[in-house]
């Protein structure tokens, strides 16, 4: 299986987890939504030399893939892309701040510490935004975005690219499909069809495109999608919010 077909299985994996039915995924989207953008702007505000600070925002992810029955396994695999860039950012600060905070031997410098607190800034913000995709079907997190007054245009924007790219994903399997049936034993594409095969893939997308507009226009659709809400916003879900507001809070300032 090569890697455009695993990050179909992927996607649709994570459609399929999205519409589970464990303890987060009973809360209301805006709740859970307004936790996870909370709890970023919280870790970010940390000090580059606050570990200790850091290290406690780790009770919310850990807590929540506990209790949501999450395997930790496929978020790292999924996510490996977006914390190599991390890990590079902050590969680099023990070579520039060589200020000594702890003289032990060796000693520790706050350019060991900073990276230290940049990489698990870093997991704890995918962590974060992972929990709030495998627990939440983008209709709903569509929903709750309308609800809270985004334009309807930029929601729509979100639904589409959500909904069609898998199908985009099969077109690109497709053609490189047919071009390798087309140069047996070659490995790879090679660079000089690159350009061609761009352009035809534009080409075939702008061709899908009209059909999906048209197919749309058919149905009804006037610039934005009647979203039903399937959760309504009880209790539990200001208790969620309420108690996590004030963790994070209590570990930001105490």
């Amino acid at each position: 299986m090569d890697s455009i077909d695993r990050a179909i299985n992927g996607f649709r994996m994570m459609e399929d987890e999205a519409r589970g039915e464990g303890l987060l995924h009973g809360l209301h989207p805006l709740s859970k939504f307004f936790v996870t953008v909370f709890y970023l702007v919280v870790l970010l505000s940390f000090n580059r030399y606050d570990m200790a600070g850091v290290l406690l925002m780790g009770v919310y992810p850990v807590l929540m893939f506990t209790l949501g029955d999450i395997p930790f396994k496929p978020m790292w695999r999924r996510m490996s892309l977006i914390l190599i860039p991390v890990c590079l950012v902050g590969i680099a600060n023990p070579f520039f701040d060589r200020s000594v905070i702890f003289p032990a031997h060796p000693a520790i410098t706050g350019g060991m510490v900073s990276m230290a607190t940049l990489l698990l800034k870093g997991v704890y913000a995918v962590a974060a935004a992972y929990l709030l995709m495998v627990t939440t079907p983008m209709e709903d997190f569509c929903a709750a975005l309308r609800k809270m007054k985004v334009p309807a245009v930029l929601v729509s924007v979100i639904m589409l690219i959500h909904r069609y790219i898998i199908v985009f994903l099969e077109e690109v399997s497709r053609m490189r499909t047919a071009y390798l049936m087309r140069a047996p034993g070659q490995k790879g594409i090679s660079f000089k069809v690159w350009g061609p095969m761009v352009g035809m893939l534009l080409l075939r997308s702008i061709d899908r495109s009209e059909s999906v507009y048209q197919g749309m226009t058919l149905r009804g659709f006037n610039g934005d999608f009647s979203h039903v809400e399937r959760r309504p916003f009880a209790v539990k879900n200001a208790v969620y919010v309420a108690v996590f507001v004030i963790v994070f809070l209590i570990i930001r300032y105490i």
